[in-house]
Order: structure tokens, then C-alpha cells, then sequence
């Protein structure tokens, strides 16, 4: 897979919030453990891919688990993976909306279910 620039439009079309268009797995100010196992995913991507293998984060409000998740899936892109980011309520609305519109139905495919890395957040809000 050839290797390609992250551009802001590449990230928009992926779900990747702005917020974290500028910043890289360097800025995390958490655990330097976690930041060691997500950089050891990162070198295995394509193996990670193949074997349908993927990260679970889990924590407080606040300890760096979305930003994480978003460098995994822009270290995707960079390799010429598909990757979006979509909230749970994002997902559920997707599908759904896909029982009544083939369009939906389609574009919900093309975004979740047939991408090569889905992030999925916020999946334990209230």
C-alpha cells in the first residue's frame, strides 16, 4: 500500500474532528505505557488489518482515549487505509436510517461497515 500525505480534506471526509487535525501521538500527556502499546499497533497496522485485530480504550472523561484512537486511525490513512471516526449514536442513527433509504443504506456501508479502521467513541455516554 503506498503511503500518502493526511490532508485536512482526507480528514474531514474521515469523521476526524479538527481539533485533532495539528496534533501528533507526541502531544499525549497520559501514560507512556499506553503510548507505547498504540505506537506498537501503529507498526503493525497491516497486520492488525489482516487479522481483524483492534484497540478497545477505556477510562475517565478527559484521559486521552479519543486522541489516541484518532492517531491510530490517522497513521491508517497515512498507510492508504480507509479509517473513519463516528460516534455510537452516529452509528446507530446511520443504520437505521439505512432501513428506509437505499442511498442511506449505501452510504452507511461505504463509511462504517466497509471501512479497513472504525473508530467508534462514546460508546458508554449517558
Amino acid at each position: 500500500m503506498e503511503k500518502r500525505e493526511v490532508t485536512p480534506k482526507l480528514m474531514l471526509r474521515s469523521g476526524i474532528l479538527e481539533e485533532f487535525w495539528e496534533l501528533s501521538i507526541d502531544d499525549y500527556k497520559g501514560k507512556q505505557e499506553v503510548v507505547n502499546i498504540v505506537k506498537d499497533y501503529i507498526a503493525h497496522l497491516k497486520n492488525a488489518r489482516h487479522k481483524g485485530i483492534g484497540l478497545f480504550f477505556h477510562g475517565s472523561n478527559g484521559t486521552g482515549k479519543t486522541f489516541l484512537g484518532v492517531e491510530v486511525l490517522k497513521a491508517a490513512l497515512r498507510e492508504g487505509y480507509t479509517a473513519q471516526f463516528a460516534s455510537l449514536g452516529g452509528v446507530i442513527q446511520g443504520l437505521t436510517d439505512g432501513w428506509y433509504s437505499t442511498e442511506k443504506r449505501l452510504l452507511y456501508e461505504k463509511r462504517i461497515r466497509d471501512v479497513d479502521f472504525l473508530m467508534i467513541d462514546d460508546v458508554g455516554k449517558k
